[in-house]
């Protein structure tokens, strides 16, 4: 008899209330689940306090972000914001927070991905200048003047404190398969997704977790925050129910 048949048969044989001892893998990976929940609750905590003295002006959002670091280029209109955002997208990044190359501790992030982002980094410094006091380490905010909204802005915030507090589907790898599993596949789970390897669904599984996680975190503020005072607003304006 194996060892791990062994053991399933020690606990099938075991008395009903005896205390059973789990294996060392099974009990990291619920204290991981519990310490990830953990985060996700204290970033949920920390960007809904950003929101909250914030949620009436984007620029004092974007100042609180850039005064962690991290830039925030709001794109301008006309030949110039195109040009720009043409280009983000031939990288293959969407508008938002562009998180940078990161590893998942085992591989270093793939070379071309580097020369990507750093191709990013260019595009933006070179068109739009170069802002003070901030660098690429921890990512970069590039945002469309049509979503220099706080509603837009408290979504992406969400997942740059999600990056920063470390928690998992941000490296290269789980981000360029989220990409193309909301773009190429349309957000559907077919037949091309089932045939990734498992290394790569977990990773989708990872990405996808953190964007849930983030709208949520929105849902939660636009019926808490955003609609009770925009109904105020109306109120006072003399405009509800009209």
């Amino acid at each position: 008899m194996t060892e791990k048949r062994a053991r399933r048969a020690r606990a099938f044989n075991a008395p009903i209330n005896a205390p059973v001892a789990l294996d060392t893998a099974i009990l990291d990976t619920f204290r991981l689940v519990a310490q990830t929940q953990q985060e996700v609750r204290r970033v949920a905590a920390r960007a809904r306090e950003a929101i909250t003295s914030r949620y009436r002006d984007p620029q004092a959002l974007a100042a609180f972000i850039e005064a962690h670091g991290t830039p925030v280029y709001t794109l301008p209109g006309g030949l110039r914001g195109l040009i720009v955002l043409i280009a983000i997208r031939a990288l293959g990044y969407d508008a938002g927070f562009i998180p940078p190359p990161a590893s998942d501790g085992d591989t270093p992030p793939p070379a071309k991905t580097i020369k990507r982002y750093r191709a990013l980094c260019g595009v933006l410094t070179s068109l739009l200048g170069v802002r003070p006091g901030v660098d690429f380490t921890h990512g970069a905010f590039a945002l469309p003047n049509a979503l220099f909204t706080v509603g837009f802005m408290a979504h992406q915030l969400h997942h740059w404190l999600s990056f920063l507090a470390g928690l998992p589907g941000y490296d290269a790898q789980e981000q360029e398969t989220f990409r193309a599993f909301m773009g190429e596949h349309q957000g559907v789970v077919n037949e091309k997704v089932l045939q990734m390897s498992p290394a790569r669904l977990a990773g989708l599984r990872r990405a996808i977790h953190r964007e849930i996680e983030a709208l949520q975190f929105l849902k939660n503020l636009t019926d808490e925050l955003f609609r009770p005072t925009n109904q105020a607003q109306r109120i006072l304006n003399g405009t509800l129910g009209a």
